[in-house]
């Protein structure tokens, strides 16, 4: 009779090994791969840093306006030399500017430092890759708003110049002269929010306004009509807020001096891009920054259950924080030393991890409401049609594409969500 084995085989042994080693490279590839928390926590910190820089950078330009009634006693680069604010390569020092010191913006010969280069502030990182954080030369602290009665408003949020005409030279060569250079446009007028651009509001069919130099538009603000722009040759900047997902057909067609247009939202997000902007024009995106700074501001009062429940979120996992971490391979203790190495907190941790876009529908979501506030299916339907190339209605927007009403909600539901209001707030502000 056989004697019955006690133990393990060699061959078991081996494969249980095996096993084991897989699920430890798995646990540290989520930790310190290029995707992992730890990687991803990094870059979280990197992006907070630079967003810390650019506002207090802007505040400071800001201050010096204020003291002065709105204007610069001197060029702004001296007035930041004379506070050390700055050196004489322009080169920011990060500790005088926020008064902390920063994980970045510590080193030298253009390798992790933040520099002031033709009105933008760059940030170049360890390896010496350079990352245009944005333009110091026309925040909204910069320029005051142009006096309302200026413009004129329909009762759909439509606003254009009163008396546009009326600043036409008639002589066929100089276009218009406005008795501004510089135009931030109002979110309100006369107790009317500002939503719509005018088709031609600066020009005329063959002719604009020589004179302005740069134009500041509303958050709020969702379409930009054709034209609307077209021969403003003096025109050098433009700022486009998050709130804008349409821009009309040859809206910057001859702004021959058209530097860059600054968009606070994505790359992809509007459609029909250069919008008859010249090849020397640079597009500016600058939604990541924007996006950071909501999101920094929503985590600033949550607990350490609810950033936690967030975690889950945003990689999609379904059960509770514990039963995640137990299926990763990891705990709590992991998660706190590499906060520790990273010289944060245990929640600080976990919020930088989120802050970092492409990785948190959570945020994105509540980013999205926060946009679409106040507004009524009907006006979101809208909205989505204009976004996807509609001119008509949106039921006319659904018979051009063959779908009906039926196909859409459908189309709801298999993605994944609970009502086509939620749906559209999350597609129009985020797609």
């Amino acid at each position: 009779m056989k004697r019955k084995e006690s133990g393990i085989t060699l061959i078991a042994l081996v494969v249980t090994i095996v096993v084991l080693l897989i699920l430890a490279g798995v646990s540290i590839s989520m930790l310190t791969g290029e995707n992992g928390i730890v990687t991803q926590a990094q870059k979280a910190s990197v992006k907070n840093d630079n967003g810390t820089v650019l506002e207090a950078l802007r505040l400071k330009l800001s201050q010096y306006l204020s003291e002065n009634k709105g204007t610069y006693t001197k060029d702004k680069l001296e007035l930041l030399r004379d506070d050390e604010i700055i050196d004489e390569n322009n080169i920011i020092n990060v500790l005088n500017l926020v008064e902390q010191k920063l994980k970045t913006g510590n080193g030298s010969n253009n390798k992790d430092v933040y520099v002031i280069e033709d009105n933008h502030l760059y940030y170049y990182d360890n390896k010496g890759n350079k990352t245009d954080l944005g333009d110091l030369g026309n925040t909204e602290e910069t320029i005051p708003e142009t006096d309302p009665d200026f413009f004129e408003i329909t009762d759909d949020g439509t606003i254009s110049i009163k008396d546009k005409l009326s600043y036409y030279t008639d002589d066929g060569v100089t276009g218009g002269i406005l008795p501004y250079k510089y135009i931030k446009i109002p979110s309100e007028i006369n107790g009317i929010k500002v939503t719509h651009i005018a088709d031609y509001m600066f020009s005329g069919y063959s002719w604009g306004f020589k004179n302005i130099e740069t134009i500041i538009i509303p958050e709020g603000v969702t379409t930009i009509g054709a034209r609307a722009f077209c021969y403003c040759e003096g025109l050098k900047n433009i700022e486009i807020p998050f709130s804008v997902v349409s821009i009309g057909e040859e809206a910057f067609l001859n702004c021959f001096e058209l530097k860059t247009i600054t968009i606070y939202n994505d790359e992809g997000t509007i459609s029909g891009e250069p919008w008859g902007a010249g090849e020397s024009t640079e597009i500016l995106y600058l939604g990541d920054i924007q996006f950071k700074e909501f999101a920094t501001n929503y985590l600033l009062d949550k607990n350490q259950e609810e950033v936690e429940e967030l975690i889950l979120k945003s990689v999609y996992y379904i059960g509770t924080f514990e039963e995640f971490l137990n299926e990763t391979n990891t705990t709590r203790n992991d998660l706190e030393q590499t906060a520790k190495e990273n010289g944060m907190t245990y929640i600080e941790y976990l919020k930088n991890t989120l802050i970092d876009r492409s990785s948190w529908l959570g945020v994105e979501y509540e980013v999205s409401k926060n946009n679409a506030e106040g507004k009524t299916v009907e006006e979101l339907e809208q909205m989505f049609a204009e976004k996807n190339g509609g001119t008509g209605s949106f039921d006319d927007f659904l018979t051009k594409n063959g779908l009906t009403r039926e196909d859409f909600n459908e189309m709801i539901k298999e993605e994944g969500f609970r009502t086509e209001e939620d749906f559209l707030k999350v597609y129009i502000f985020l797609y």
